[in-house]
């Protein structure tokens, strides 16, 4: 006769969202380099043939070659995209702060919304997992930032004692970050890695989100 499991601990829940975020990440990772890799690769050749053989072609020939290279063009792009979505190239390559900057400008420009970025030079040490939780929950809190209406947005950062600590303001507004799922186990999941996430009133009667994730240790 088979005995029910025993109720996990709250510990116990924390480190297996843990674990299957950095595997779900993991996954993540795996699949863009796929795409960058192997579908780029591809793409780009088909796109190199096509070129080529549209020289001395009739012109109704080109024609249609030539529209046929265009939808190449922008199926390269949307390859493009799905790679940063899936696993931005910025934070793997130049690190946070970097990664973060770009999002942030990315999305504030494409919806209008005036930008104030201060954030410290340079890149910050911190362990890979650190830098994804972070920027995940940053991400999540932008958009819903954004989605909260008008007013300006800043995101500011510094590095104290040994701990990193991001800002994000939207002034004006009173926006919540959406406590779904997802959002509660990203939230989560930055606390298990010795992180932590705060949401109170801004300036201007406004919202402001407070992230921060300890630096990695030094080399011994």
């Amino acid at each position: 006769m088979s005995r029910p499991l025993p109720e996990p601990t709250a510990q116990q829940l924390l480190e297996a969202l843990a674990t299957q975020q950095q595997q779900g990440e993991q996954l993540r990772a795996g699949l863009a380099r796929l795409l960058h890799d192997e579908l780029g690769a591809l793409l780009a050749a088909a796109r190199l043939e096509l070129s080529r053989l549209r020289q001395g072609q009739p012109q109704a020939v080109a024609a249609a070659l030539g529209a046929v290279e265009r939808q190449l063009v922008q199926a390269l792009e949307i390859k493009r995209q799905s790679v940063e979505v899936l696993r931005p190239g910025l934070l793997d390559h130049f690190g946070l702060l970097v990664a973060l900057r770009s999002r942030f400008e990315q999305r504030c420009g494409a919806e209008g919304v005036p930008l104030r970025c201060q954030l410290p030079p340079g890149s910050a040490p911190l362990a890979p997992a650190h830098a994804v939780a972070l920027y995940r929950l940053a991400e999540a809190v932008l958009e819903s930032a954004l989605g909260a209406g008008a007013g300006a947005l800043a995101l500011s950062g510094e590095v104290a004692g040994g701990i990193l600590q991001l800002q994000i303001a939207r002034e004006g507004i009173a926006a919540e970050l959406e406590r779904s799922p997802l959002a509660l186990g990203l939230i989560l999941g930055l606390r298990w890695l010795g992180g932590s996430y705060a949401q109170g009133p801004g300036p201007g009667g406004g919202s402001q989100w407070l992230l921060a994730a300890p630096l990695a240790p030094p080399p011994s």
